[in-house]
């Protein structure tokens, strides 16, 4: 299953000027056959061949590129197992001897990239809408445990203690009935307890964005409480009146309505938090450049990104600076800057690498990002004036 940690595996591969060629394909069997998909395979190839020959002359890339697309082919058409998945993403660079293989349990657009490092736009925005999940179901005697990713769901070992019953046959309401209450009592809260650690220790391993805590109304509140803060602090929501016997489709749905509940209150909370600090001494900044400067200063602590921005810019290629206004370098003032055909790929591989949030806002957040780009900081950097005096200044020299 794709996760973070292969996705800042893909940012930091560096290929040593070799190009890579990073391929995504729609497999969904709902969709399309599987000639279908071969044959659009195909197209994608035919594509990437023809921005070959225009973007790449020396033999050696040239061969290099020509057994990547090799490798696609005979990996869709031979060893693919589609089974239960929806998308496919695929990673190579033959001269450095990399190759990458993610099958998806979501759908994504048919695409092809021959580029300097691998394209991973569609899988930072796919993790962004479907992020990592933790899920607990709980009643009195029994605690199931779910990870959940990119629509896909998979129980692991949970945990089971003996409770005993409340009432014993025969009794009558007294003080031995309220000793009875106690003893319950305290059983129920060390399952919860004993619950609570196997949980603690599932979150620690697999790290997830989210944690959504599922059962009955009376037994939820107990369980939250005996958590310890820091996974607390996870929690999206509560997933009520799910018993625990739900199959994991029935867990899943409700999850899901929980996670994306609280995924558009983060994003709307993320957007008001970045306009209420923008300003000359505010820790955020708005557009498109701004942003860029930020990333480049290591500055950017949360990354917004409007899942509709598509835009082209340039790359310094002295100090590596991002920009959209062509012209000389604005940190360095080096002229002759290169051509980034996405610079929202660009920006997101920054992100990515420095260890930043990327949230990507979908039409049905109320409000959109401003500028299409905006981040919240972890410091503020130097003013764009001084960086433009700098600039002018190195040029001059």
């Amino acid at each position: 299953m794709f996760s973070h940690h292969d996705l800042r595996s893909l940012v930091a591969f560096q290929p040593d000027g070799f190009p890579v060629v990073s391929l995504y394909l729609n497999v969904d069997g709902r969709q399309y056959s599987v000639p279908q998909c071969v044959e659009r395979l195909h197209q994608l190839i035919r594509r990437a061949r023809t921005e070959l020959l225009t973007a790449y002359a020396t033999e050696q890339i040239s061969r290099s590129v020509e057994q990547d697309l090799d490798a696609m082919t005979r990996y869709v058409g031979a060893e693919f197992d589609r089974g239960i998945w929806k998308g496919l993403a695929l990673f190579s660079c033959s001269a450095q001897r990399f190759w990458r293989a993610y099958p998806l349990p979501h759908s994504v657009p048919d695409a092809a990239y021959v580029e300097p490092r691998p394209y991973v736009h569609p899988l930072a925005q796919l993790l962004s809408e479907c992020p990592r999940t933790v899920a607990a179901l709980v009643d009195r005697e029994k605690a199931r445990l779910f990870e959940i990713e990119l629509g896909r769901i998979i129980e692991v070992e949970g945990v089971e203690d003996k409770v005993p019953g409340r009432f014993r046959p025969g009794t009558h309401y007294g003080l031995e009935d309220k000793d009875i209450e106690r003893y319950v009592d305290v059983h129920i809260l060390k399952h919860l307890e004993h619950a609570a650690a196997a949980l603690e220790d599932l979150v620690n391993r697999e790290h997830p964005t989210w944690l959504v805590l599922a059962g009955t109304p009376d037994v939820v509140p107990q369980f939250r409480r005996v958590l310890p803060h820091d996974i607390e602090l996870l929690v999206a929501g509560e997933a009520h009146d799910l018993m625990i016997i739900a199959n994991p489709r029935e867990v899943l749905l409700n999850v899901v309505k929980v996670v994306e509940r609280a995924r558009r209150e983060r994003a709307s909370k993320i957007l008001y938090e970045i306009r209420e600090s923008a300003g000359p001494n505010g820790r955020s900044v708005i557009g498109v450049d701004e942003t860029l400067r930020a990333l480049y200063m290591e500055a950017v602590y949360k990354l917004a990104v409007d899942n509709r921005l598509h835009s082209s810019g340039f790359a310094c290629v002295s100090c590596g600076r991002l920009f959209t206004v062509t012209g000389n370098c604005p940190e360095c003032g080096h002229p002759e800057p290169a051509t980034v055909h996405d610079i929202v790929e660009a920006a997101v591989e920054l992100a990515v690498s420095q260890d930043a949030i990327v949230t990507f806002i979908s039409d049905g957040v109320e409000s959109q990002v401003p500028g299409g780009m905006a981040a919240l900081l972890r410091f503020q950097p130097p003013s764009f004036a001084n960086s433009g005096e700098n600039a002018e200044t190195n040029h001059a020299r």
